[in-house]
């Protein structure tokens, strides 16, 4: 394991709508704020992971395994709840950014079965 503190140049908070198209919304991210490095954990439903044949079943309900979304030449890992345990195979990176404000909470929403989803400020 290494780590190096880093300076910090932009710094975004993206959060994406219950039910708004993942890549849709991520594009319009990009266009608005062009070149920042992006890292997107969440909650998607609807999947279709690469050795599927359909999509996950009740799609109405969050998928909370880890599942990996995304065109094959634009990667994107999604990993949802907790990881409860992993080796590291090969190498894993991660950025780690430190926020000191606005404070960020996350809220459960009985609308979305409890799902706790990111809140800023108080």
């Amino acid at each position: 394991m290494r780590s190096q503190q880093r300076a910090v140049g932009r710094n975004f908070a993206v959060v994406f709508d219950h039910g708004e198209d993942f890549f849709a919304a991520q594009s319009e991210f990009c266009r608005a704020k062009p070149d920042p490095a992006r890292i997107h954990p969440g909650l998607h439903r609807r999947l279709l992971r690469g050795h599927d044949c359909e999509h996950l079943p009740e799609a109405h309900r969050p998928a909370r395994a880890g599942v990996a979304v995304g065109l094959t030449a634009h990667s994107a890992t999604g990993h949802t709840s907790h990881l409860l345990t992993a080796q590291v195979q090969f190498l894993t990176e991660m950025l780690l950014i430190e926020v000191a404000e606005p404070a960020i909470t996350r809220q459960q929403n009985p609308d979305l079965y409890d799902m706790p989803l990111l809140r800023f400020g108080a």
